[in-house]
C-alpha cells in the first residue's frame, strides 16, 4: 500500500486537526527543501509515504507511560516532528538533537508554527549529556548511524528503550550490535517498505 494524506488514518487513528498539522509540516518541509537538503530529492513526490507514514508508524509501538522522547539526529524532523504532531495532546515532550545549525532553525520553525511540545538542542549527541540535565523514557532515530553506534549514544544518555527505523541492512546491524551489547529486541516489519524494519529495543546492556 502507498500511504497518502487521505489514507494515513489506517496507520493510527489521527484526528482531523492532526492531519491538518501534518499537511502544514509537509508544506514547510518542501519550502525549506529548496534551500537546505532535508530529504532525498528523489522522494519529494512521495513525502506522505516515504517520510510522514514511515515516521508515524512508530506511534503504536511507543511504550505506555512514555513522557519524554529524545530523537537523535533530527535533521528534517523525521520522525521527531511527525511524532510531536501525533502526540500533541498526549503530554509527551520531544527533545530533538541536531548538530546542523540550519536544520535546527528549520526544526524550531516547525515547532513554533505547529505549537508543539518539543525543544531543539543544537549540539552533537555525544556532547549533550555534559551540558544538560536530561532524563528520557525513549530514544528514536532514523537514518542516522548504525544500531551499535546508536546504542552507544543511548547508553551515554541513560535511555534503555529505543525505536530505530532501519533499512535493508537491519539484520546485519542487529547482529553486529550484539557483539557488544546484550539486547532484548523486537523486529517489526515496516509498513512503508518490504525490506525495512522497526528495531524495538526493549532493553540493552554493555557486554
Amino acid at each position: 500500500m502507498t500511504y497518502t494524506k487521505e489514507n494515513i488514518k489506517k496507520i493510527c487513528n489521527v484526528s482531523r486537526e492532526t492531519l491538518q498539522d501534518l499537511q502544514t509540516f509537509h508544506d514547510i518541509l518542501l519550502k525549506w527543501q529548496k534551500a537546505i537538503n532535508l530529504i532525498s530529492s528523489n522522494t519529494i513526490q512521495e513525502v506522505w509515504h516515504r517520510h510522514i507514514a514511515d515516521s508515524i508508524q512508530l506511534i503504536p509501538h511507543i511504550p505506555k507511560g512514555t513522557k519524554s522522547i529524545v530523537d537523535l539526529g533530527s535533521g528534517g524532523g523525521l520522525p521527531a516532528i511527525v511524532l510531536a504532531v501525533a502526540l500533541k495532546n498526549a503530554d509527551v515532550k520531544i527533545t530533538m538533537v541536531e548538530s546542523d545549525n540550519k536544520k535546527c532553525v528549520f526544526l524550531q520553525e516547525c515547532i513554533r508554527k505547529l505549537g508543539l511540545n518539543a525543544v531543539v538542542i543544537n549540539d552533537r549527541i555525544e556532547k549533550i549529556k555534559e551540558k544538560h540535565s536530561l532524563d528520557f523514557d525513549l530514544a528514536t532515530a532514523r537514518a542516522l548511524a548504525s544500531t551499535d553506534n546508536l546504542l552507544e549514544f543511548c547508553n551515554e544518555l541513560g535511555v534503555k528503550k529505543c525505536l530505530f527505523l532501519k533499512g535493508k541492512q537491519y539484520a546485519k546491524e542487529v547482529s553486529d550490535a550484539k557483539e557488544n551489547w546484550d539486547i532484548t529486541e523486537q523486529i517489526i516489519p515496516s509498513i512503508t517498505a518490504t525490506d525495512s524494519r522497526i528495531i524495538n529495543i526493549l532493553n540493552f546492556t554493555k557486554k
